[in-house]
């Protein structure tokens, strides 16, 4: 029952941060070039959007989770692999 697949991945490496930025890509850009189709506009609009709402995770669920409280200047989880820690 305490095999090494049945516990929490408390590490990543960045063959795993790049594997899920693959699997985020995929929609990300198809909602990019679908939008862009239509107005460059609203696709500059939606990339804005998009860099704000994940300033704003960042700051408020990414400063209470365990990767981001370990020594060391940058985050190395699967969402923002080398970012520098702006927030204490």
């Amino acid at each position: 029952m305490n095999d090494a697949g049945n516990r929490l991945k408390n590490e990543y490496s960045f063959g795993d941060y790049l594997f899920y930025m693959c699997l985020l890509a995929v929609p990300v850009l198809t909602a990019a070039l679908a939008i862009a189709r239509h107005s460059p506009a609203w696709t500059v609009l939606y990339i804005v959007f998009s860099a704000g709402m994940a300033a704003l995770m960042l700051r408020f669920f990414c400063t209470r989770c365990p990767h981001y409280t370990r020594d060391g200047g940058t985050l190395k989880c699967i969402f923002f692999w080398g970012l520098p820690k702006f927030f204490s």
